[in-house]
């Protein structure tokens, strides 16, 4: 062998011995496990993850370029205040809308409502048929005047945004809930029409309609029975009373009824009225005194479980 060849012979193998160095030097590969991290990509998250790309600067316009859509003010007109809105109610003979809610920016369903649903000409005529009243709340704080507060501390809504139809004299006629609003909004854009159950503007206006007339009808038939002296009669406009949850005027009415003729059926509507007004020690000692006087009376069940 010739001293070139060997040479040549000699710097192969050293190379081979270099890239087994660099080989043996490399760190293992970590096995995938579904805890690692996986690369970024331009995939929309899946339900329940936030889309997070490093690569958008948070000062990114990433609306930069698209048309902004124009605002548009809700065609309805609110009142401010109870007083306002049940003394035009009670001239016009018409149904109070309460629109109880949150700021829009804090809260996406009020937003819905104040953009897109109240915005619809369509509501233009609930001026006409209702006195409409909007009141406005700050978490649990409502910066209102002292005869909202004292209504709203009354019908204690639970959930916002909600609309109550009231009559005139605070009377709960209906109660909507207005949360689901936004969530079928998307399914009314896409689909082109509104889901089925969704109350629409010509849903709403309807709505009203019918619940003003059925209220006018119960609301004549309050001023008859309060003019008739005999038990029957009182029996009845407690029930009425109490469905629309004007627990004080049931209550007054079924306890001057049995202070003339005492009645077991007054008094375990009594204890109903009570119950549902929140008077729970005054419910549950008129309940216990029905059970002792009549153990065996077919409500019995009904009143152990109230």
């Amino acid at each position: 062998m010739t001293a070139t060849a060997q040479k040549l012979m000699w710097g192969i193998v050293s190379l081979g011995v270099l890239a087994l160095v660099v080989i043996a030097m490399r760190p293992p590969a970590k096995p995938v496990t579904d805890s690692t991290p996986v690369a970024e990509s331009d995939d929309l998250p899946r339900p329940g993850e936030v889309f997070n790309d490093r690569r958008v600067k948070p000062t990114d316009d990433v609306n930069a370029g698209q048309p902004k859509r124009p605002d548009r003010p809700m065609v309805v007109k609110w009142a401010k205040h109870w007083d306002e809105a049940s003394k035009r109610a009670s001239a016009r003979d018409q149904l109070v809308l309460l629109y109880f809610g949150l700021p829009a920016k804090t809260c996406p369903p009020c937003r819905y409502l104040e953009t897109e649903f109240f915005v619809d000409p369509v509501l233009t005529q609930i001026n006409q048929v209702t006195s409409p009243l909007y009141v406005l709340a700050e978490g649990d704080v409502v910066d209102i005047p002292a005869p909202n507060r004292a209504l709203l501390d009354r019908l204690k809504p639970v959930a916002l945004p909600v609309l109550i139809l009231l009559a005139p004299d605070g009377g709960v006629i209906h109660r909507q809930s207005a949360g689901l609003y936004a969530i079928y909004g998307l399914d009314r854009q896409i689909a082109g029409k509104a889901p089925e159950g969704l109350l629409t503007p010509a849903r709403l206006l309807a709505l009203v309609r019918q619940k003003t007339n059925e209220a006018r009808a119960t609301t004549r038939r309050i001023r008859d029975l309060g003019r008739a002296k005999d038990a029957n009669s009182a029996f009845e406009l407690t029930q009425l009373l109490a469905e629309r949850e004007l627990f004080g005027r049931a209550a007054a009415v079924a306890r001057a009824s049995l202070a003339k003729r005492p009645s077991l059926e007054m008094r375990a509507l009594l204890a109903s009225v009570e119950h549902r007004a929140g008077n729970t020690s005054v419910a549950e000692e008129l309940y216990y005194k029905l059970l002792l006087d009549e153990p065996e009376h077919p409500q019995r069940l009904e009143w152990r479980l109230e």
